[in-house]
Order: C-alpha cells, then structure tokens, then sequence
C-alpha cells in the first residue's frame, strides 16, 4: 500500500492512500496551515472526541432503606 506524505517543520505526515489520492489532497489541504504553523491539526467536524466522552460516567446517589 503506497502512502502519500509530506515532511512539514521536519516531521513527515501520512494524509491517505495513494488509491484515494484525492481525499488525501483534501486532508493536506485542510491540515497544511496548523502543520506548518507548528500546532496539532483540529479535527474534522465529526472526528473529534466529545466532552461527553472524556467526562467520567454519571453516578446516582446512593438509595437508603427507611424502615
């Protein structure tokens, strides 16, 4: 499987298969001003984790027993 990649500030970054070379222009494209600004490259809308998912789960109070 051939791989296209570029090297930006020194560190080579893969963005697709060369089969699809056209979705990997498109992730080049929508990642090449953070790459060579030197920041970590935000993710596609839908990519990302979300708050909900980092956030501990919800725990209920504990129930007591009234006699």
């Amino acid at each position: 499987m051939k791989r296209w990649c570029k090297t930006i500030r020194g560190t080579r970054h893969y963005f697709g298969d060369l089969d699809d070379w056209k979705g990997a222009l498109e992730r080049y494209q929508a990642t090449r001003d953070d790459l060579q600004a030197g920041r970590t490259p935000r993710p596609a809308p839908g990519e990302g984790v979300s708050v909900e998912a980092k956030a501990p789960p919800k725990v209920n109070p504990p129930q007591y027993v009234t006699h």
